[in-house]
């Protein structure tokens, strides 16, 4: 940047006045950032410089040499008018005071990959004089670093010897604590855990063996074992996994990963029944004999008397409540919604070959999913009594109950019931037995409780 002679020049040389008003105030656009401001020349070279107290933000595509030297100059021209040069002997000036700067200008692409090259170089010459692994600069925590210093507005040195010891210390700890404390609670209150292993051999030959923690929001190391002499004990693995299931709770543990090596297939086993059953159950299952059909009816009376231990193995213990309170009312509110779905695909404004995957989609889970049985549940819902079901629900019901009666006189007693209930004939369009059914009723009763009690009333 060439010397000026007044403040007005080094402000003319970065922004463009674009209308003057009253009392020297000016309205003014940035050369760099392109933003328009209104001010006087003091704010024009606050925005410059990033002198803050002004009412003006700092320029952020002002480079950190550029702006120390329009800094530079202004302090100077200040200095010059307000008298204070008498001598030159009396002021120890910086290097780009004693002698005019070049202008600065945009760089070119090919001076742009040399100042890379050259941070590169400073930067590898720190990992190869101290022995830093190579492979850290894969590390995402070394991009967002580089990045946070890339993106910073000041002058970064780096950090001090007796923060790096205390404070940051101290903040880096809370940091990691909150973010794994949130990782866990989601972990065992949303998703649960996938316990993982993975062995390897280290520089020394030595064979270890990860453990870690999986969810949908990461991966969390637990340990490192080095299972030298053990590589093969099924009974050892077992034991240092079962050692990490009981840390976490093995109700939050719903898989366990490991390799298909025989070790590792038997120590599985030991698991399943060590570990995701027997904190579960006293009683171990058990398994027929080849031979004997006495064996098959004892291991399956076992199955029964362990049937709750089997139970809350593969499910969550919420469904045993909600299915213990037997009210399925709910379901009977979706399953309109459900098959109301197919029309609502073919009337969307989605692209015709987004909606066509779609609807293939829909259909593939409705047909994997769906039975005559919920037909059946949906049709005998007082909440939805009266309402036009449709041909395809009305085929489902019959098949439904054809399937779950004996003779053909109990098929014909059910549909005339059902005829007598849809059209509202008899007690079941007495108004106060109805009512008895809904949400909002002080006397509301189960779907299962209304059958019981009045379903015979129509025979």
């Amino acid at each position: 940047m060439p010397t000026a002679s007044t403040l007005q020049e080094v402000a003319r040389e970065h922004i463009k006045i674009n209308a003057k008003g009253k009392g020297g105030n000016t309205k003014f656009t940035c050369n760099h950032c392109k933003r328009e401001f209104t001010g006087s020349q003091t704010r024009q070279l606050a925005h410059l410089t990033g002198t803050s107290g002004s009412g003006v933000a700092a320029c952020q595509h002002i480079d950190g040499d550029l702006r120390k030297a329009i800094k530079t100059e202004v302090d100077r021209l200040e200095r010059v008018k307000s008298g204070s040069q008498a001598s030159s002997s009396h002021i120890n000036f910086s290097v780009a005071e004693q002698r005019p700067a070049k202008r600065i200008r945009q760089p070119t692409i090919a001076e742009s990959l040399a100042d890379k090259k050259a941070l590169d170089t400073v930067v590898a010459e720190f990992f190869y004089a101290h022995g830093v692994p190579l492979h850290l600069v894969r590390s995402p925590l070394f991009k967002k670093m580089c990045e946070a210093i890339s993106n910073s507005n000041v002058t970064y040195k780096g950090p001090a010897y007796n923060a790096m010891r205390t404070d940051l210390l101290d903040a880096v700890k809370c940091h990691v604590e909150k973010d794994n404390a949130s990782w866990s609670d989601h972990g065992k209150n949303v998703t649960g855990f996938v316990l993982g292993s993975d062995r390897w051999t280290d520089a020394q030959s030595r064979p270890l063996m990860n453990l870690m923690l999986v969810t949908p929001r990461g991966t969390k190391f637990v340990r490192a074992l080095d299972i030298s002499g053990n590589e093969e004990s099924a009974e050892y693995i077992a034991d240092k996994m079962s050692e990490v299931i009981d840390e976490v709770g093995p109700e939050h543990i719903t898989a366990v990963i490991m390799e298909s090596a025989s070790n590792n297939v038997s120590a599985n086993e030991i698991l399943e029944e060590r570990a995701l059953f027997k904190s579960r159950s006293k009683l171990f299952l058990l398994k027929p004999g080849d031979t004997s059909c006495h064996s098959a009816y004892i291991a399956v009376r076992r199955l029964l008397r362990c049937q709750n231990a089997v139970r809350s193995t593969v499910a969550r213990k919420e469904w045993d409540e909600w299915a213990a309170k037997r009210d399925y009312r709910e379901e009977a509110k979706v399953y309109p919604e459900c098959l109301a779905i197919e029309t609502h695909i073919e009337n969307c404004t989605l692209p015709e070959d987004v909606r066509l995957d779609v609807f293939v989609i829909f259909h593939k889970r409705w047909n994997n999913m769906h039975s005559p049985l919920h037909s059946v549940a949906y049709m005998l819902e007082p909440q939805v009594q009266g309402t036009d079901f449709g041909a395809a629900v009305r085929k489902d019901f019959r098949d439904g109950v054809r399937r779950m009666v004996e003779t053909s006189d109990e098929y014909k007693a059910v549909l005339s019931q059902h005829a007598k209930f849809t059209n509202k004939e008899g007690i079941y369009g007495d108004e106060d037995i109805m009512s008895l059914t809904q949400d909002d009723s002080e006397h509301s009763i189960l779907t299962y409780q209304f059958w019981a009690e009045y379903g015979q009333s129509a025979l």
